[in-house]
């Protein structure tokens, strides 16, 4: 019923779920799930507990990743689930 959530699940979009990103130096990144249309790419990290500013690092990196894979709009989100026992969830736009 969320909005933000609801778009994610929309046809328009063309899905990558833990698909592989291999690195210039040979690492690998694995963002939960990617949405891509166009040029356009929405990063979506699935996360429980509560909110750590590492989470934000490491989705910024796949961004960088995908901007530089030549995706000129990349927006970024934490879906935390569970979030401290007291709701059910927790989106959280990274910038």
């Amino acid at each position: 019923e969320n909005p933000i959530i609801k778009n994610w699940f929309s046809d328009k979009w063309e899905v990558k779920t833990e698909n592989e990103i291999l690195l210039n130096d040979g690492s690998i990144l694995r963002p939960d799930r990617v949405i891509i249309n166009n040029k356009k790419a929405v990063i979506i990290d699935y996360k429980t507990g509560i909110e750590k500013e590492e989470h934000k690092k490491q989705v910024r990196q796949y961004a960088d990743t995908l901007g530089q894979m030549g995706y000129s709009e990349v927006l970024k989100y934490l879906l935390y689930i569970n979030f401290e026992q007291t709701e059910d969830f927790k989106i959280v736009e990274v910038k």
